[in-house]
């Protein structure tokens, strides 16, 4: 067996030769074009606006239906002892067959409420299918206030000031007194209006014109013009009817709020500097101006409640002679 023999010669090494990748070839730079924005297509949009249309027409057609098949019928009354409930009904001016949505409680509360003078507020509701139920809240006496008109005939108005009616002094002796303004012509249902009597004209020597129908000559006598005449100190107060008439609306406000109205017996405004009121016959009040109400007649109510109920005189609390407290001084003691 023949043997290969070993030489020294290193075999060369093979070469081989693999494959060469065919090279990519680069694809040309894309330029880019601007992009330009298009309007969308209104398929989408007109697909909306016809089902919102078709709502809305289903829901139009739902109301008329109602509006339709829903009709008053009955018409019920509540809370009325003054008035009866046809007069409650003729005054809504709700008739049956009349469309039961249709209704406006704001103008049916106002029609109330201006023809029967002594509703307080009214409450409309409805009850489906065919009932409106009329709620009514009635004034109470101590809600009422007497005062007298131009005439000194009585009348009865609300803490609101709107007239109810005429009365007499007997009906008024169960009420408060409104003292030192009067109305002028005063209509049932209508808002108060305060009377403004005219001043009397007066010649320097202090006699009315109107009441001397004697000519004379004028006086010789230079007169100072600096001296006040009559007329002038005449005119020292300056409130009008209108003022006092509101400044006593708003202090019965504060006596209702401070749960005083059923004990007042009078409220006195002839004097808007020197406001007053009487706490039944045991405690004449004293407010002085009309600044800081609220506050005044809160702190005459809690001395009215602190004091016994055997006491009796006038609380100061216009803080003017006191200024941080409620002045007390007994009837026996009172400078009046």
């Amino acid at each position: 067996m023949a043997t290969r023999e070993k030489t020294g010669r290193k075999r060369p090494p093979v070469q081989t030769s693999r494959p060469q990748r065919p090279q990519r070839k680069r694809r040309p730079k894309r330029e880019w074009e601007d992009v330009v924005y298009t309007q969308p297509k209104p398929f989408q949009r007109n697909r909306f606006l016809l089902r919102l249309a078709t709502v809305l027409a289903v829901v139009i057609a739902i109301i008329m239906g109602i509006s339709v098949f829903f009709k008053v019928e009955n018409i019920t009354v509540s809370g009325a002892s003054r008035y009866s409930a046809w007069e409650i009904r003729e005054a809504s001016g709700i008739r049956e067959g009349s469309q039961l949505l249709g209704i406006n409680e704001a103008q049916i509360s106002g029609r109330i409420i201006s023809q029967l003078p002594y509703v307080g507020s009214v409450r409309v509701s409805i009850k489906l299918p065919d009932t409106v139920h009329i709620d009514i809240v009635e004034m109470e006496r101590q809600e009422l206030y007497g005062i007298l008109d131009q005439n000194d005939t009585w009348w009865l108005i609300s803490g609101e000031g709107r007239v109810l009616q005429q009365t007499d002094s007997a009906t008024v002796a169960g009420c408060t007194r409104i003292e030192g303004v009067k109305l002028e012509n005063p209509q049932a249902g209508e808002q108060a209006a305060a009377w403004q009597p005219e001043p009397e004209a007066t010649d320097p020597t202090g006699d009315a014109t109107g009441d001397s129908t004697d000519q004379t000559e004028p006086s010789s006598e230079a007169t100072d013009p600096s001296e006040p005449t009559q007329s002038t100190e005449a005119t020292q107060d300056t409130a009008t009817a209108a003022q006092k008439l509101e400044m006593a609306l708003a202090l019965a406000e504060q006596l209702a709020a401070n749960n005083l109205k059923d004990k007042i017996a009078s409220i006195q405004v002839e004097d808007l500097t020197q406001l007053e009121f009487w706490y039944t016959q045991q405690y004449q009040v004293k407010l002085g101006d009309g600044s800081n109400l609220a506050y005044k007649v809160n702190a005459a109510a809690l001395a009215i409640r602190q004091l016994a109920s055997y006491e009796s005189g006038v609380l100061d609390a216009s803080f003017t002679t006191w200024p941080d407290q409620v002045g007390y001084t007994p009837f026996g003691n009172a400078d009046n």
